[in-house]
């Protein structure tokens, strides 16, 4: 029988700091995001500008993905965590 083991400790860590850091990405990334917008049409007006604006909301699209995946893994893992304590307590 195989040997199982979770260190409750450090998984419930490990999904704060996930938590934590899509937080912040998504915070910088909205930064980003306010500071590209703000340059085209303003500092930038060329059609590159528009071109440029269109790959990067393309890219936005990719980052919203990246951070509701990370938010699922979070809330995945804590699920496991709690499932995994749940077990433990009825040994």
């Amino acid at each position: 029988m195989a040997n199982l083991h979770m260190d409750v400790d450090a998984t419930h860590a490990l999904v704060a700091e996930i938590r934590s850091t899509s937080q912040q990405f998504q915070q910088q990334f909205a930064s980003l995001s306010t500071r590209v917008d703000s340059t085209i049409g303003t500092t930038w007006i060329a059609p590159g500008a528009i071109v440029f604006q269109d790959e990067f909301r393309q890219c936005s699209i990719r980052v919203r993905e990246v951070i509701e995946q990370m938010e699922s893994l979070a809330l995945r893992l804590q699920q496991e965590t709690a499932e995994w304590m749940a077990m433990a307590q009825i040994d």
